[in-house]
């Protein structure tokens, strides 16, 4: 393998969720491209984070749709990056929180009317809790005596879930 050749990531959208395609590219792209831009004026303090970056198609487009309608992106692959599907310790927990709330400073200050809203109702809790009580109300099968703990722990939080949204 050739050391200097650079490696992919390809991944198909799944555009059952992400109905705007076009829209959540773009936001992909604002995001990357505002980071980068944070990151350069901090005059070396993150020198070593690096940022997806996008491969446009051939004709600049974002993302390709193949002839069974399926959308695709492509990025360069960040080396030596890995991603978690469990956090197995407190140490692991704290770094990706570290690492969320860089996030949020390098995004915070992205004009909101620059990016496009892919699901909408998303982050409104408020609805997401009116789904939820809903599907209670609703449970013919009674699949909801089993989840009794997990339900009242939704539902003893509800209060501080809605004063956070209207904050």
């Amino acid at each position: 393998m050739n050391d200097h050749a650079p490696n992919y990531v390809l991944q198909r959208i799944n555009h059952q969720i992400f109905k705007d395609i076009p829209g959540l590219m773009n936001n992909i792209a604002v995001v990357t491209q505002h980071i980068r831009g944070q990151l350069a004026s901090k005059h070396h303090q993150y020198d070593d984070i690096q940022v997806l970056e996008l491969i446009p198609t051939h004709e600049g487009h974002l993302f390709y749709q193949d002839r069974e309608g399926n959308f695709w992106r492509l990025y360069f692959y960040i080396p030596d990056s890995f991603s978690y599907d469990r956090i197995e310790n407190p140490e692991l927990a704290y770094e990706g929180g570290r690492a969320f709330g860089l996030f949020q400073v390098l995004t915070a200050n992205i004009s909101p009317e620059a990016l496009a809203i892919t699901i909408p109702r998303f982050h409104d809790i408020t609805w997401r809790l009116e789904q939820f009580d809903e599907v209670l109300k609703n449970d013919r099968d009674h699949r909801a005596d089993a989840l009794s703990p997990e339900i009242d722990f939704v539902l003893s939080r509800s209060g501080t879930m809605h004063a956070i949204h209207k904050l």
